[in-house]
């Protein structure tokens, strides 16, 4: 994995995963956990590659409150349902990854919010068994802060 991968990789643990209280194993957050929900279409405990595909579609279209097809940090953060102020910031960091790998312009089109959801199996899948699907445990996994 090249340097800049290992560092997009840290970035994207960092956004999703949840601080651990103390004495109590690291769990990964309700936003982290929501999303693999959301995108598990058939709940088989898998996220494919197709899945992300036609998922991001609709979701982009449930964020995008303007229907102008690019997302504002606003339009995300409203649609997110982060609630408290360490989701919220991790929510912003989230969209700051997707704009940046893309064309960085403050908004996020439908190719860059669907290339995130792609980077996530990716990443995931490359610390586990390289099967190019996600399994919930290998999304745990990369989200949950101390689990590699």
């Amino acid at each position: 994995m090249t340097r800049h991968a290992l560092v997009l990789a840290a970035a994207l643990c960092a956004c999703l995963a949840s601080p651990a209280p103390a004495q109590q194993a690291p769990s990964p957050s309700k936003a982290a956990l929501r999303w693999f929900e959301t995108f598990d279409l058939d709940k088989d405990g898998f996220v494919t590659p197709a899945e992300i595909q036609q998922v991001s579609k609709s979701e982009f279209a449930r964020l995008d409150a303007n229907h102008d097809g690019k997302l504002t940090i606003d339009e995300y953060l409203a649609g997110s349902g982060a609630d408290t102020p360490v989701e919220i910031k991790r929510t912003r960091a989230r969209f700051e990854i997707m704009d940046r790998r893309g064309n960085s312009d403050g908004t996020v089109s439908q190719e860059e919010f669907t290339n995130f959801g792609l980077l996530i199996l990716d990443v995931a899948d490359s610390a586990g068994n390289h099967d190019g699907k996600l399994s919930r445990q290998e999304f745990i996994d990369s989200v949950t802060p101390g689990s590699q």
